[in-house]
């Protein structure tokens, strides 16, 4: 994982730690244990998402870069692209479970060119 994203999610989850000693701290009623472990369990599944979302991006974003170096270094697009995507797709597939379908290949390649200049 990239330093920025690392560096990222440890802030994240250093706001979620203060965040929760507070929420702790203010839960004062009966069911106070309760409420306090459910409030932590409820913002750190939001967190989890969060942080997953962003290394799944992060994740298609490199991959789509992978393919846009090795089908078409440098030209505008690879003649043989099409048939590298498919075997491609077939050994992911194979290995890694539903996810990388030749399309969703080619979306990963799309979303590297439409955004290599904002993200680096």
């Amino acid at each position: 994982m990239r330093p920025e994203i690392r560096n990222k999610t440890y802030e994240q989850l250093n706001k979620l730690k203060i965040k929760l000693q507070r929420m702790a701290k203010v839960n004062k009623t009966e069911n106070s244990l309760y409420n306090s472990i459910k409030a932590i369990i409820e913002e750190a599944r939001v967190q989890i998402v969060r942080n997953v979302n962003s290394v799944i991006t992060y994740t298609h974003f490199q991959i789509g870069k992978m393919i846009v170096e090795h089908e078409q270094k440098g030209n505008e697009r690879a003649m043989y692209a099409e048939k590298t995507l498919v075997q491609l797709s077939s050994d992911l597939t194979a290995e890694f479970g539903n996810g990388y379908s030749r399309t969703n290949l080619e979306y990963m390649r799309k979303f590297f060119l439409l955004y290599k200049h904002r993200i680096s």
